[in-house]
């Protein structure tokens, strides 16, 4: 006869009490648990108990960003919410996923579609890790943080390969739409109707496939 599963109050409890007597093995647990267990409730204790006690320890940083993208809203608005508190630099590519680059939305003309409480909780949390609302200083603090990301892409980029591509004559075209009704208040001055005049390019032939 099995034994029957632990409570989730009880459960909670003792990981918050094994966490202020650091017993061996209870920051792994924790890590393990918050993405691992499938009762939300235990996922949400384990970030604050991985907040609260094991901030600066290795592994906590990419749990509160994994948690951002829980499949239960209460979970990633807590890791949301924990990485903007705590300024986790980890989190700053899935919190930008969810909410856009903050020296967009920042700017006083940007445009504001209807989002969530998680895009809100993300905006809050990208303007508190970067220390600035500033769309400017925005920007110049976003191009420092991937600057090795790009260096690492501009270590691997291949030189082009223009065997199977075609070749598309300079010339004008029509581009551009006339404004149709819709529910988001678009008008002429998104993608007007515009004659643009191209010079010659290469073209692949096919798609392009992750291999090539």
């Amino acid at each position: 006869m099995t034994a029957p599963p632990e409570s989730t109050d009880r459960l909670v409890a003792d990981l918050w009490a094994g966490a202020a007597r650091r017993d061996p093995g209870i920051h792994e647990r924790l890590i393990a648990l918050s993405s691992g267990d499938d009762r939300w409730p235990v996922r949400v204790a384990c970030l604050h108990i991985l907040a609260e006690h094991f901030r600066a320890e290795a592994g906590t940083a990419t749990a509160l960003a994994a948690a951002t993208h829980d499949t239960v809203d209460w979970v990633a608005f807590t890791g949301i919410q924990l990485a903007g508190r705590h300024r986790t630099d980890a989190a700053v590519p899935d919190l930008i996923r969810i909410s856009g680059w903050p020296s967009n939305f920042t700017r006083p003309a940007s445009l504001r579609k209807p989002v969530g409480c998680g895009s809100a909780f993300a905006k809050q949390a990208l303007i508190r890790i970067f220390g600035s609302s500033d769309p400017g200083r925005l920007r110049d603090l976003e191009d420092a943080f991937f600057a090795p990301w790009r260096e690492s892409v501009t270590a691997r980029r291949r030189s082009r390969n223009h065997t199977d591509v075609v070749l598309v004559p300079r010339g004008a075209g029509r581009h551009g739409a006339a404004p149709a009704g819709n529910a988001y208040g678009m008008d002429d001055t998104d993608n007007p109707p515009r004659e643009v005049f191209l010079p010659a390019f290469h073209i692949d032939r096919t798609a392009v496939t992750n291999a090539r």
